[in-house]
């Protein structure tokens, strides 16, 4: 989305005193473009899967940007309405981002900035940044040892074992979601409560049994929003039901943080 008002271009024709010698043409002009950043974290899988959905939502490509993880610098994440973590599978410790760029999402977020990082853990951080991302952006109590997980074949429920609908992405302009569908990869979760002002929008739901494990969480930081979704995006198949798919589950994400956002 390209966001314009209406201008004009004045052209002097060069004419006397007497007659009419200016010529004006209509035009626009762009005051604010509206533009994504995904970035891909040692996933590029994910990150190539998450553009594209993208524009199958609806936004324009030339307002989705993919930048590999050592492209950032301080100045980056500014630059985007939007930003996602495409992080890498595998891996439940807090390298899933360097403590400089675990400091550049912290920055991003608590100044007005949309994140939505895709990993299945962040466990280990005990210090510094990595203690900040884990315990006020992803909102583990206990960022030394959650969130990790690792389950095939498995996916994320949105309502509990009695048929509850008790998360946030399982409704939206998309349409209800009960569960997300993910084969061969993984699915982080977090078995610690929730640190204080943590949403939980999603829970583990596996084999057919739902666990209180949590799987994505959402934390308002500062004057921003971050969520933290654990199943990585490459890995996520569909929907149960199957109409509003893995874009309508993004559709429902990005609404959640804010309904401007959408396309």
């Amino acid at each position: 989305t390209i966001m314009t008002r209406p201008c004009g271009r004045i052209e002097d024709l060069g004419g006397g005193p007497i007659q009419y010698d200016y010529v004006v043409y209509p035009g626009f002009e762009v005051i604010s473009p509206f533009s994504i950043l995904v970035v891909n974290h040692y996933n590029t899988a994910a990150a190539n899967r998450l553009s594209g959905d993208l524009v199958t939502l609806g936004y324009a490509p030339a307002s989705v940007t993919v930048l590999t993880s050592s492209q950032l610098t301080s100045g980056t994440l500014p630059n985007y309405d939007i930003v996602f973590w495409a992080g890498r599978a595998n891996d439940y410790c807090y390298n899933q981002m360097s403590s400089s760029q675990a400091g550049y999402c912290i920055s991003y977020v608590s100044q007005g900035g949309y994140l939505i990082s895709m990993f299945p853990g962040y466990r280990n951080a005990t210090s510094g940044n990595y203690l900040t991302f884990g315990r006020y952006l992803i909102g583990s109590p206990n960022p030394s040892s959650y969130p990790y997980g690792a389950f095939f074949n498995a996916g994320v429920a949105f309502i509990d074992y009695y048929g509850q609908r008790r998360t946030q992405f399982g409704a939206g302009p998309a349409g209800n979601i009960d569960r997300i569908l993910v084969s061969g990869g993984y699915s982080g979760n977090m078995y610690a409560p929730l640190y204080s002002g943590t949403t939980q929008t999603g829970g583990l739901y596996y084999f057919g049994t739902n666990y209180n494990n949590v799987t994505s969480t959402s934390r308002a930081y500062g004057s921003g929003r971050h969520i933290w979704f654990g199943p990585i995006w490459n890995v996520v198949t569909s929907t149960y039901p199957s109409a509003p798919g893995r874009v309508g589950l993004l559709e429902n994400m990005i609404d959640y943080l804010d309904p401007a956002l959408l396309p």
